[in-house]
């Protein structure tokens, strides 16, 4: 049997060692993944390459090799990525590091919070329930459950269930006949203006009522004279000394009667019964008990407020004034 002769050397901190020789008998195989056997040093094309399997990757090529496929990755290249930290994540401005399922539950935990007035935030949707009950406020309403309240709420108003109106129009207010629609205050105004005219003497209308200024001016037209104020200044004392008052749009004119006593040949005053406010117009007076004599008594003179009789024989004086 012959023998192989295996000489080597190693080289330590850039200085070559000595040689080493190993003798072995018969012939060594070449080195396969079952048997143990001496290999050939691949080159770095072959490493580069990556389909020998008969050769030995030493660190240089192995180091050429990681360097060219072991390069950060980009968005338009795969390769390696470091863990970005946790204010790394926050921040959300590093575009070369991986996060974490950790730290993008840390930041989704500080972002998605709960909406409220004066938070923005996540928000659930609202049941059906929810929206008819109006009392929530920490979930969404959408289209179609809005839809379905609208639709509960939005009925037509009717005379015993509240609900919405369309606005009348000219036409329905002035024929008076619709009761499904609102009248609005322009609509109404138009009507009322129609009419709600003044009333004359050839057309059926409203009218005031008439004042106490009105009354006294004895001109006015237009004005309705109410039961009071057809009293206006009327007035009686119905009594044996007495008095009417005639209203003062019958130009208040006022008439007293009495009768004074006398037992002899004398004048008396008398006091009216009420006194005129402005003057008298007339005066007349006499006796009349005894029939069969003649007149024995007469009205000497007359003031606002006093009577002045005169009688002859005894008799009483009947007297009777009109004045305003």
């Amino acid at each position: 049997m012959s023998a192989d002769v295996l000489a080597f050397r190693r080289k330590t901190a850039g200085v070559w060692q000595g040689w080493n020789t190993i003798f072995h008998s018969g012939n060594l195989p070449q080195a396969t993944t079952a048997i143990a056997g001496v290999l050939a040093i691949a080159t770095q094309a072959q490493v580069n390459a990556g389909t020998d399997n008969f050769r030995a990757v030493t660190p240089a090529t192995l180091k050429g090799r990681l360097d060219a496929v072991l390069v950060g990755s980009t968005t338009e290249q795969p390769g390696l990525l470091r863990i970005a930290s946790s204010a790394e994540v926050a921040g959300g401005a590093d575009n070369n590091s991986a996060v974490t399922p950790m730290t993008l539950r840390e930041r989704i935990a500080a972002v998605l919070v709960g909406a409220s007035t004066t938070v923005a935030g996540i928000l659930r949707i609202s049941t059906s329930g929810e929206v008819a009950g109006g009392a929530d406020n920490n979930s969404a309403v959408t289209p179609l459950t809005l839809k379905n309240r609208l639709d509960a709420l939005w009925v037509s108003a009717t005379t015993v269930v509240a609900g919405v109106l369309k606005l009348s129009t000219q036409a329905q207010v002035n024929a008076g006949v619709d009761n499904s629609t609102a009248v609005t205050p322009q609509t109404l105004g138009v009507r009322l203006a129609a009419v709600i005219v003044g009333a004359t003497e050839g057309v059926a209308g409203i009218i005031k009522v008439a004042t106490n200024d009105v009354m006294i001016g004895l001109t006015n037209n237009s004005d309705a004279v109410t039961v009071a104020k057809l009293r206006l200044g009327f007035s009686i004392l119905g009594a044996t000394n007495g008095y009417i008052v005639l209203p003062v749009w019958m130009g208040g004119l006022i008439f007293q009667w009495g009768e004074t006593s006398h037992s002899g040949s004398d004048t008396k005053i008398t006091s009216l019964p009420m006194a005129f406010p402005s003057g008298v117009m007339k005066a007349v007076g006499g006796t009349f008990s005894n029939a069969s004599v003649g007149p024995q008594g007469i009205i000497k003179a007359v003031s606002l407020n006093q009577i002045t009789t005169y009688s002859s024989g005894g008799y009483n004086v009947s007297w009777f004034v009109i004045g305003w």
